[in-house]
């Protein structure tokens, strides 16, 4: 999930904490950024209780982002503590800065082009990958 990084970046949305997440009743969550991931992860589990699930660190800007992109980082790891299955792809700290050079080269017009995108598809399926040989036992039920 690569939810919540224009709601953190752009909007003025509360961040809250893991203090706001009621996994077993959701409709407790406060309206705020770790409020409604909260509800998202709720809903998938209800959903599906098993699958797994991997939340997306926003990684790090050659614009000052640092810090907010440091804080999702940290509230990724929370949420993943909250709730079974769950693993961080933390792109945050092991992906590429994403500075000037990098968007020359994997960017247009303000977002990702067809190169970037495959980058980042091979970054995330690396990780899952990752994860995956990790973690064996986690995912010996789990189709892919």
């Amino acid at each position: 999930i690569a939810l919540g990084v224009n709601d953190l970046v752009y909007q003025n949305h509360p961040v809250g904490s893991k203090e706001d997440i009621f996994p077993s009743e959701p409709s407790k969550n406060p309206k705020t950024f770790m409020g409604y991931m909260g509800q998202i992860l709720s809903r998938l589990r209800k959903i599906a209780p098993n699958s797994p699930v991997f939340l997306v660190t926003m990684p790090k800007d050659g614009h000052g982002e640092r810090e907010r992109g440091a804080l999702q980082r940290k509230l990724m790891y929370d949420l993943a503590d909250l709730f079974p299955s769950v693993y961080v792809i933390d792109l945050f700290e092991y992906g590429p800065v994403y500075d000037e050079n990098f968007k020359k080269n994997f960017y247009l017009n303000g977002h990702m082009n067809p190169q970037g995108y495959y980058l980042t598809a091979k970054m995330i399926a690396s990780y899952i990958d990752y994860i995956v040989r990790l973690h064996p036992k986690d995912f010996e039920m789990t189709a892919f």
